[in-house]
């Protein structure tokens, strides 16, 4: 696996081997939230929220003190998963997110196609 812990001001994230994402405390490491999901990116942070891609075909935010999804937006037009040939685990990194947070805009690499795309993120 390829994804590697995001630390922030309070928390760490990690994602397992099967793509879930895991919220811990940062002072205790303690588990704050669990999200059973098939992450096919890294994670991204921007302020308070987390983003990645998942295999249903879409880019996801989730809060993240909490872990709640709070809006997705349709990615791709059918799921789609990278499965490694040799493990049969599902490939994690082929997808790539980073965010600018001083400018709010967050970027997306497609590996596998050489595609790559910003977006604005509108915060109140």
């Amino acid at each position: 696996m390829n994804v590697h812990p995001l630390f922030t001001e309070n928390m760490i994230i990690i994602v397992s081997e099967t793509g879930n994402i895991y919220g811990l405390d940062k002072k205790n490491g303690t588990l704050v939230w669990k999200v059973a999901t098939h992450i096919i990116s890294n994670v991204a942070v921007n302020r308070s929220k987390l983003y990645y891609l998942a295999n249903d075909g879409y880019l996801k935010v989730l809060e993240l003190s909490t872990g709640q999804e709070i809006a997705k937006v349709e990615f791709a037009p059918t799921p789609f998963q990278l499965i490694d040939p040799a493990t049969e685990n599902i490939l994690i990194g082929a997808y790539n997110l980073w965010v600018d947070s001083e400018n709010n805009i967050l970027t997306v690499s497609l590996g596998d196609s050489c595609q790559f795309m910003g977006f604005k993120i509108n915060e109140p």
